[in-house]
């Protein structure tokens, strides 16, 4: 095999300009879902609160990923109004705290059990768990993440509800032993056809659990694989950050120190 190397600044924004990046898009949203749960407004009605989940299997089974905080926040909501707090993914209805594989607030990681089947049933669209092969980025190097902020969200029902999927193609600026993070560096920004761009200081509040791969190419091959787990974003600054994916064992138990 060709030796591998990861894309370069430039590259990477080579390929955004072309339908790989569309290509990337399609293939991680088919293994990502909302973490959906709701709140009483205090007027009566009700407020939807979101993350993002990604699926990955390993060792013949099938895990559920998100943030931990978002796991916490469904939690406390669970605690404070009972099954009214009630969660979906996507389309799912379930109950992750019966699933809960491990957490792990330092890392900020939850990992839980979900079969095939019940992947498919997030979406009308087909679903699949990614394949679990961690390969976190290096400094000054090209990744990509997907997920649903909140603000993309529209409820056209009291059942039905759209999720717009926010995505980006950057650069990882810094990577130590746990964490991934970088900024949006708006000099360097490409738009795409079809495609409206964020504006500057725009809140992906939402996306915490998506996953963050590493776009690696050889001389022949440009591919994906997972490198974190979407943990925050600072809106005023226009960074993000992940841990790393590595931290995560392929029986869905966590390396927290």
């Amino acid at each position: 095999m060709a030796p591998l190397k990861q894309l370069s600044k430039e590259e990477a924004i080579a390929l955004t300009r072309g339908p790989y990046a569309t290509t990337v898009e399609g293939a991680i949203s088919a293994s990502i879902a909302p973490f959906l749960w709701r709140e009483p407004n205090g007027t009566g009605d009700f407020k939807i609160r979101n993350g993002t989940v990604f699926f990955f299997q390993s060792d013949g089974r099938t895990f559920m990923v998100t943030a931990d905080h978002v796991f916490t926040a469904y939690l406390e909501a669970r605690s404070r109004f009972g099954d009214f707090a009630r969660c979906q993914i996507g389309n799912l209805r379930v109950d992750p705290e019966d699933r809960l594989v491990a957490r792990s607030a330092p890392l900020d990681i939850a990992t839980f059990l979900i079969s095939v089947e019940e992947i498919g049933r997030t979406a009308y669209e087909k679903r699949f768990a990614m394949s679990f092969d961690p390969m976190p980025p290096h400094t000054g190097r090209g990744v990509f993440f997907a997920g649903f902020p909140g603000l993309a969200r529209r409820q056209l029902s009291e059942r039905e509800v759209e999720h717009g999927i926010f995505t980006a193609l950057t650069i990882a600026d810094n990577v130590t032993d746990k964490e991934i993070s970088g900024h949006f560096d708006r000099d360097r920004q490409v738009d795409k056809p079809g495609r409206p761009t964020a504006p500057e200081g725009y809140d992906i509040g939402g996306v915490s659990g998506a996953p963050l791969v590493t776009m690696v190419d050889s001389p022949n091959l440009c591919y994906w694989r997972l490198g974190g787990v979407m943990t925050g974003f600072n809106t005023a600054y226009e960074i993000f950050y992940a841990t790393r994916a590595d931290l995560i064992l392929p029986d869905g138990t966590l390396k927290d120190d």
